[in-house]
């Protein structure tokens, strides 16, 4: 019996020994694991200051384009509408480096509030927009607003549907349409329809 209580005694140390062997490797395999999330977690957090720096960055610089921007249009506005257009199909290489602009055109006197307002809203969303210019006694007016556009300028252009969204931020809806006629490339023309 002696034995037998023996034999239990050693089975019992020698299960509790591989237990607490299993129970020491879990617990440094934990420590591991721990050490990693740590260093993933340093990481992660000179990561994340790096970003916050170039967003500081990223803001600044918008800041900057964003009042370039404003000066372009502000210097744009005082140009005719006709002697721009003239000097930036001269000037092709300069007219791709500049953002797109948009020529605002109205039927009437009675049009030129609200077409100040959606020449602000274009200019807020990176658009350099000339002065307004009264077409209505020389051009075939539409009868609804339209942004007009011209080759190799597409329907799915992402200038064209930001002019088109931007409008519409406003109240301001407008159909485009295709002019085929030869115009500078990021250039479009908002017509101010007979019953806008």
């Amino acid at each position: 019996m002696m034995l037998f209580s023996g034999c239990v005694v050693l089975a019992s140390l020698i299960y509790s020994a591989v237990r607490i062997g299993n129970l020491d490797k879990q617990v440094a395999e934990r420590h591991l694991r721990l050490e990693s999330l740590d260093r993933e977690i340093g990481e992660m957090r000179r990561i994340k200051e790096q970003l916050q720096h170039e967003i500081v960055q990223l803001k600044t610089t918008n800041q900057q384009l964003h009042t370039t921007n404003q000066q372009l249009n502000t210097a744009i506005s005082v140009v005719p509408g006709g002697e721009l257009k003239s000097a930036l199909a001269k000037s092709p290489q300069v007219t791709s480096k500049l953002p797109p602009l948009v020529y605002v055109q109205i039927a009437n006197e009675g049009q030129r509030a609200i077409a100040e307002k959606a020449s602000a809203k274009l200019r807020t969303a990176g658009y350099i927009v000339p002065g307004i210019e009264n077409v209505g006694k020389k051009a075939n007016i539409p009868e609804s607003t339209e942004v007009r556009y011209f080759p190799p300028t597409k329907q799915d252009d992402p200038d064209l549907k930001r002019v088109v969204q931007a409008l519409g931020q406003i109240g301001i809806s407008a159909n485009t349409t295709l002019v085929k006629l030869s115009s500078p490339p990021r250039q479009f023309e908002l017509w101010f329809g007979k019953n806008a």
